[in-house]
C-alpha cells in the first residue's frame, strides 16, 4: 500500500512532499495506527482518535520507548506546523513545502516561536543542492 502511495508522488515533488513522503505525516500516522490496532485489541487505552493522544498512549502502555514517542510526537507537531502554515499563506491545501527562497524564509518566519530570535543559516546549509546565501 505504502508503495502504491510513493508511485504517485511525482518525482520532482517527492522531496518536498510533508505529507505523503518519506518520515511524513502519513508515515507518522500509519505507524500509530497499526499499533493501536495491534495492541488496541487488549488495550483500551489506546482507543483514541487524535495522533498524538494515541503515542503519549504508547508511550504510556509502553509499547513504544519514551525516545521515540517524543521523536515521534514532536516530528508530526513540527510537520502538522509547517503544512498549516504553509496553507495559511498559499490559501489553498497543498502539502509540499516551498522552493522559493522568499516562501522559505516567510515559512521560517511563521512557525519561529514569540522567544525565538532569528538565526543565521549554518555555513553547510542548502536547499535543492543549492547553498543558502547569509544575509
Amino acid at each position: 500500500m505504502r508503495r502504491r502511495v510513493f508511485e504517485n508522488i511525482s518525482s520532482d515533488h517527492a522531496a518536498r512532499e510533508i505529507k505523503l513522503g518519506r518520515g511524513g505525516l502519513r508515515d507518522i500516522e500509519f505507524t500509530v495506527q497499526l499499533l493501536q490496532l495491534v495492541h488496541g485489541r487488549v488495550d483500551a487505552s489506546l482507543r483514541v482518535r487524535d495522533t498524538v493522544s494515541a503515542i503519549a498512549a504508547l508511550e504510556t502502555g509502553e509499547y513504544v520507548s519514551s525516545h521515540d514517542a517524543e521523536e515521534m510526537s514532536a516530528a508530526y507537531r513540527r510537520l502538522r506546523l509547517y503544512e498549516h502554515r504553509i496553507q495559511m499563506s498559499n490559501m489553498r491545501r497543498t502539502h509540499l513545502m516551498p522552493e522559493k527562497e522568499a516562501d522559505l524564509r516567510a515559512l521560517a518566519h511563521a512557525v519561529r516561536g514569540p522567544q525565538e530570535t532569528r538565526r543565521r543559516a549554518p555555513a553547510n546549509c542548502s536547499t535543492n543542492g543549492r547553498p543558502l546565501r547569509a544575509r
